[in-house]
């Protein structure tokens, strides 16, 4: 098999690798659009009409909520532009490396957004233990999220540093 065989073998695997990433992307848009726009929602309304004294709650909660989906679908859209330079096989740029890492502080942000949301259940008195072990289990989540999309930054920023100086020397 030649070098150029090879070469388009790959750049065929990365197009087919950022199609289908892309589409977990669509997946995961569509996922949170539904839990924001509907599930959480209905929880809500459940929720008051099964304790009326909170039903004060039902309405900062749900933008809270929402509030918490911004840096989720900015993340997904610093995803979706690493997706499109796979496809054109540019996958170790600084302009990457810098996309991941906002992909990684947006996920930090929601640490203690979340943090401040328990504080704030908890003045109200109304911090269930099943919603702090959520809470926990989100914040969680998103400082696991953050620290693997900050080490992955950091590997796409020396892998686009070995580019740069491997293409210098050629």
């Amino acid at each position: 098999m030649s070098y150029n065989a090879i070469e388009e073998v790959i750049e065929m695997k990365q197009k087919e690798l950022s199609r289908w990433l892309k589409a977990i992307l669509v997946l995961a848009v569509a996922a949170g659009l539904i839990t924001l726009l509907v599930l959480v929602p209905a929880f809500g309304r459940s929720t008051v009409l099964t304790y009326p004294e909170y039903a004060f709650l039902y309405m900062p909660c749900l933008l809270f909520i929402w509030l918490s989906g911004i840096p989720f679908f900015a993340a997904i859209g610093y995803a979706w532009r690493v997706c499109g330079e796979l496809a054109r096989d540019n996958s170790f740029t600084a302009d990457n490396a810098r996309r991941v890492k906002r992909i990684s502080q947006l996920a930090l942000l929601e640490c203690p957004l979340y943090l401040l949301g328990a504080v704030l259940l908890m003045c109200w008195n109304a911090l269930h233990p099943g919603v702090l072990i959520l809470i926990f289990g989100v914040i969680f989540l998103c400082a696991a999220v953050s620290a693997a999309f900050a080490a992955m930054s950091h590997f796409i920023g020396k892998g686009a540093a070995l580019k740069s100086e491997n293409d210098l020397t050629v």
